[in-house]
């Protein structure tokens, strides 16, 4: 009896946090939807500021890694001692650096991954709290053009090569879009999450449309 009346409490606390079923009262950056085909969409984003982090190793070593280098620098290891809030996504690519907007064949693989966070819209630029280490990079990312696809789950390398596979088909098929940029993840959930309710995507900026699409809200 106790043992139920325990395992009854538990549950009820887990209800209880939000993000374990993939709620989500963090920030993200603003965007609006241009294309819309089930799990894809092409967004335009506004400006947004990220703070990003190499790291050389495989892919668990890395998001490992990256995080807790990135999560100590919001939480307060910074030259204000400023805590921020978590935003969403958070980033990876396997790329030296998270160029979101530059030619496929300019950016060259590595033997690691950057992971970037997005910071709070509240900051600008030139009032950000800066990094204690040379490791964390802050940079604004104009305003782009995005091609994306969602899915559901734990996610690993061969998921994050699979999806942006589909989504690179996806766009040749699409005249008016042109890939401009590699591939990269974005995560909007802990690992605490219930993988069922764990929102992951993939985006690919394009260049700017040719044609003229409806805006979908």
């Amino acid at each position: 009896m106790t043992s139920a009346i325990s395992s009854i409490t538990l549950t009820e606390k887990l209800k209880s946090i939000p993000g374990f079923f993939g709620i989500r009262l963090e920030e993200e950056p603003k965007f609006y939807v241009l294309l819309r085909e089930k799990n894809k969409q092409v967004r335009k984003y506004q400006p947004f500021i990220i703070a990003q982090t190499f790291i050389r190793g495989d892919y668990e070593f890395s998001m490992k890694e990256g995080f807790f280098r990135l999560a100590n620098y919001i939480f307060g290891s910074n030259t204000l001692n400023e805590k921020m809030a978590m935003s969403t996504p958070v980033f990876q690519g396997r790329s030296r650096k998270m160029v979101m907007a530059s030619p496929v064949l300019s950016e060259q693989k590595s033997d690691g991954w950057m992971m970037s966070f997005v910071l709070p819209s509240k900051y600008k630029l030139e009032s950000l709290p800066r990094p204690l280490v040379k490791n964390i990079e802050i940079l604004k990312i104009p305003s782009l053009v995005v091609a994306t696809i969602r899915y559901n789950g734990i996610n690993s390398e061969s998921k994050i090569n699979e999806k942006s596979c589909e989504l690179i088909s996806w766009l040749e098929d699409k005249e008016d879009l042109n890939i401009i940029s590699e591939p990269r993840c974005a995560q909007f959930d802990s690992p605490y999450v219930l993988p069922f309710f764990r929102r992951n995507e993939i985006h690919i900026t394009v260049q700017e449309l040719e044609k003229k699409m409806r805006r979908s809200h």
